[in-house]
């Protein structure tokens, strides 16, 4: 063979290897999967669509075998997510959408949702903040459909910690919860200018504190179940 054609055979290599890389092949697995897309090296690579018999399906980007990159994953349970991969599991940000209506559109860390997001559940309740495997964890603020709303602290899917709490009737509470429920210190608003401030227990106004009524009077002392009990005076 000449040198002009030694050239020439070598100049196509790489436009073969490109052509071959880019067809789009099916391939059936030991356990049912089937793929269908691109490969590299006899891997899935590229752009390709991987489908479970028992109703799973990915269809987005792939590395050198590995589920990598942006795609849309399809559940068995209904479950459709939109976004990032690693590892063949949803990672960085992406939204999921559950069968029941529900969304979370946030970060995920190793196929868990961990990180900052917003959830709107399917009974109309919306959550903005923190989670930590799918429960609401750290800051963050929830609003349902009624008109309540909190914002504060969150231990593992329950408030904990300090919390401001708006009521439907526009009264707010501002201090500490613990279990959901108002306890320690805390302050009252009411809408018609009652204001509480002082020790609560099991979401009670119970203990030491200064309840001013709307009529400018004032009690400090004692309260139980809110009312005044135990020592106390008026001014």
């Amino acid at each position: 063979m000449s040198v002009r054609g030694l050239i020439f055979c070598l100049s196509l290599l790489p436009g073969a290897a490109l052509a071959q890389s880019d067809a789009v092949l099916t391939k059936q697995y030991d356990d049912g999967g089937v793929y269908e897309g691109t490969f590299r090296g006899g891997l899935q690579h590229g752009q390709g669509t991987y489908r479970l018999p028992n109703g799973y399906e990915y269809s987005g980007e792939w590395v050198d075998g590995e589920i990598k990159g942006e795609g849309t994953a399809r559940f068995p349970n209904g479950s459709i997510y939109e976004g990032t991969f690693s590892k063949g599991k949803p990672e960085g940000f992406g939204k999921i959408t559950f069968a029941d209506g529900g969304t979370y559109e946030g970060e995920w860390q190793a196929g868990a949702i961990v990180g900052e997001g917003v959830a709107l559940y399917a009974n109309g309740v919306r959550y903005e903040g923190q989670f930590r495997n799918a429960k609401h964890h750290g800051k963050g603020v929830m609003q349902s459909p009624g008109g309540y709303e909190y914002k504060g602290d969150w231990i593992d899917g329950i408030k904990q910690g300090m919390g401001v709490i708006t009521y439907p009737d526009g009264s707010v509470y501002d201090g500490q919860i613990e279990a959901g429920k108002r306890q320690g210190e805390g302050k009252l608003t009411t809408p018609d200018g009652l204001v509480y401030v002082g020790l609560w227990a099991d979401g009670q106004i119970d203990g030491t504190g200064t309840l001013t009524q709307p009529n400018g009077d004032v009690y400090e002392g004692d309260l139980v179940s809110g009312k005044r009990e135990g020592k106390g005076r008026v001014t």
